[in-house]
């Protein structure tokens, strides 16, 4: 079990330190066809793409 703050463990159950803590996450995007031409739908979706590649620039300068 990680050791993630629990209390107290069950006796005879090790706790192991994590190696990376750092979370992982995924986003995804889905839109539907009837409204993929709104502005407001392109535009959220070249903002979130935007986001993904300030990520992507950050982990390359870190990396």
């Amino acid at each position: 079990m990680p050791a993630l703050g629990i209390g107290e463990l069950p006796e005879g159950l090790p706790s192991v330190a994590l190696v990376s803590p750092a979370p992982v996450r995924y986003l995804s995007l889905a839109v539907k066809k009837s409204i993929a031409r709104h502005p407001a739908a392109r535009r959220a979706v070249e903002v979130l793409e935007g986001l993904v590649g300030l990520v992507r620039a950050r982990k390359s300068r870190a990396g």
